[in-house]
């Protein structure tokens, strides 16, 4: 299944930043789509420092209202010619086109309290088949996804076995590890039983901020709190010394 068209967000670029000769006075900014997010994790070839620089370069697909995206040496010339303050103001664009805001995260991770105490939230504690899990609802705002069924989703903290097969999934392909891994927590959309091919193409036709989604609800589920780290590792080094 084909990537959704993404709407392009043109940037004027400040003129006092952009001063290297034939800089373009605007740029088009898209949020990502699956095939463009793995074409930018395939360049950076596992090093995660590039991996931010080839987001950004991938999500510019015009200059000057021209199309770039069949000219991929146009944006790299823009990246690497642009000072640093120019690459700063592009870099908090394509974050606030590609990532879900701060609101949108607590809601569904943490809930937010009203007024009279009490707190709404996406998120619910429940028991699926007998191991703890969460289901998130999404946000119903710019992040509801392609078809309509999509409202909840169900996801669960992966043991050895399920991360092993995930990576086997992936095929040693970098590219496709965090969605792989992503995948294989989810267990139900809208309380029912995943269908991983129907999963496959939520994914594959979701856009940067709903995949994020996806992921922020991953790391809620798999990764310790910051405060749990912090106190064991205190615990760990005070035995060490």
């Amino acid at each position: 299944m084909s990537d959704s068209p993404s709407h392009i967000i043109t940037v004027d670029l400040p003129e006092k930043y952009a001063t290297f000769e034939g800089c373009p006075k605007s740029i088009g900014i898209v949020e990502l789509s699956a095939s463009q997010d793995r074409a930018a994790r395939a360049r950076c070839k596992m090093n995660f420092d590039d991996l931010q620089d080839e987001f950004i370069k991938e999500s510019i697909v015009e200059m000057d209202g021209e199309d770039v995206r069949a000219q991929r040496h146009r944006a790299e010339a823009f990246w690497d010619k642009s000072k640093s303050r120019l690459r700063t103001l592009v870099t908090q664009a394509y974050y606030d086109i590609n990532s879900p805001s701060d609101d949108e995260l607590n809601w569904m991770i943490d809930g937010i309290e009203s007024g009279d105490g009490s707190t709404d939230g996406g998120k619910k504690f429940i028991d699926w088949k007998g191991e703890p899990a969460c289901e998130y609802r999404i946000p119903l705002n710019e992040f509801m996804p392609i078809t309509e069924d999509l409202m909840s989703f169900t996801v669960i903290e992966l043991n050895a076995r399920q991360e092993k097969r995930a990576r086997k999934r992936c095929q040693n392909k970098f590219e496709l590890l965090q969605q792989e891994t992503v995948k294989a927590s989810i267990v139900a959309i809208d309380g029912a039983p995943v269908d991983y091919t129907k999963l496959g193409e939520y994914m594959e036709n979701a856009k940067h901020r709903l995949r994020n989604l996806f992921l922020a609800a991953y790391q809620d589920m798999n990764e310790p709190e910051e405060i749990d780290s912090m106190d064991f590792l205190d615990r760990v080094r005070g035995r060490s010394k």
